[in-house]
């Protein structure tokens, strides 16, 4: 049995949807996806759109595609194309940027701070450069200050707001954010939009 493209690409995202609600641990997710996308499809090995070849490639325990890019791993883990990720994230070494203009940003602080916070927890996560699964406050910070949409005011209240779509732990300059289901689809939608895809 051949399977379409945007067939294999609701079978990759549907094992991610699950291995992202059952929380299952980074150390077990590339043995967990596989397990998953099996039993999706059957228990059958998986052709390529073109009946030939392996099938997708799982994200490894640090969530980035075998090959080791790391935004190969963004693109996957969001279920967007590539290009569509090389238009809001830059990535060098260990360090993410947003290559999006400040402007397609939300106008109001808290909001942008929102949207900044949600872009760069995807895109560390994604790419496996929070191996522990959770984002610093520092970074988002650092990003919201670059893009001048830092308000020191309300920086914490907005950060710690995002408990509604987000799991936030800690305080302070110690809080963490670690992605959820919801959040990905957020994040999805507004990478979609930033990068007019």
């Amino acid at each position: 049995m051949e399977y379409s493209d945007k067939d294999l690409e609701t079978l990759v995202r549907s094992s991610l949807a699950c291995l992202e609600r059952a929380e299952v641990p980074s150390e077990l997710r590339q043995v967990a996806f596989g397990k998953v996308f099996d039993l999706l499809v059957g228990g059958r090995t998986t052709p390529t759109a073109r009946g030939n070849g392996p099938g997708p490639t799982p994200p490894d325990a640090e969530g980035t595609s075998r090959e080791g890019e790391p935004l190969d791993g963004v693109a996957t883990r969001l279920g967007v194309q590539r290009d569509v990720v090389d238009r809001v994230y830059f990535i060098e070494g260990d360090r993410l940027e947003l290559v999006v203009s400040p402007s397609r940003l939300d106008v109001a602080k808290s909001r942008a701070t929102e949207q900044i916070a949600l872009l760069v927890a995807a895109g560390r996560q994604g790419s496996g450069l929070d191996q522990d699964g959770w984002t610093s406050v520092e970074p988002i910070r650092e990003v919201c200050e670059n893009f001048k949409r830092y308000d020191q005011g309300n920086f914490a209240t907005t950060i710690k707001d995002l408990g509604s779509i987000l799991t936030v732990r800690g305080t302070g300059r110690d809080r963490k954010l670690r992605m959820t289901a919801p959040a990905w689809q957020k994040a999805r939608d507004l990478i979609a939009n930033l990068a007019g895809a």
